[in-house]
Formats: structure tokens, sequence, C-alpha cells
């Protein structure tokens, strides 16, 4: 996973997908994996496989504010306001000290004219 995680880092979204899937083959619950595969599908341009992981995550930790997060910003980003609004404000509720759900959110907002 650490691993993964340099290759995110580095920009190297293949070799980071190889390792999170082998992660995620070894131990089909960790949901930190799902997420940054999430997050490496998202900044690949993929978000229909983004949100797919998000939802994995969410199937198992229905309330984990990252995935909602995730998950609404991939909605923001394919014009899914509404929805994306739901979701991100869930994510603040549950865990309203991350500047960047905020944000999000406040991008989402002004997008609806809030």
């Amino acid at each position: 996973y650490l691993r993964a995680q340099r290759f995110i880092q580095n920009g190297e979204f293949e070799k980071a997908l190889a390792g999170l899937t082998r992660c995620i083959s070894a131990e089909p619950k960790y949901l930190d994996a799902y997420i940054a595969r999430g997050f490496v599908y998202s900044r690949m341009g993929n978000l229909d496989l983004a949100v797919k992981e998000y939802d994995k995550v969410l199937s198992i930790a229905p309330l984990n504010p990252v995935a909602l997060s995730n998950k609404g910003f991939c909605f923001y980003k394919q014009e899914r306001y509404e929805e994306a609004l739901n979701l991100l404000n869930k994510a603040c509720e549950l865990d309203p000290e991350r500047s960047d759900f905020l944000s999000n959110r406040a991008e989402v907002q002004l997008k609806l004219g809030n």
C-alpha cells in the first residue's frame, strides 16, 4: 500500500493501480486501498470506475467520510451537482474539520447558486 502511495505521489498511476489491486486481492476489506484506487481512477479521468470503488467502501462502511466526499467530488466533475452536494454535506457532518470537504462543498454550492 505504501509503495502504491508513492507511485500516486509521483503520478505513476498504472503502477499504483497494480499495487492497489494486489493489496485488495490479499485483503478484500482494506478500505483505504479501495479509496486510493478510486482516487487514481479519478485522476486518470475514469470517474465511473472511481465511483464504483467508493461504492465498494460505502457498502462496507456507509459512513466513511472520505469515500462520501470523494464520490461527491466525482459527481461534481460529472455535473451531478445535487447528488454531489448531498454526499458532501454528509461528509462534512461526519468530519467537520476537513477543509478539503468544506472547500469541495463550497465549489458545488457555487455551481448551484447557493
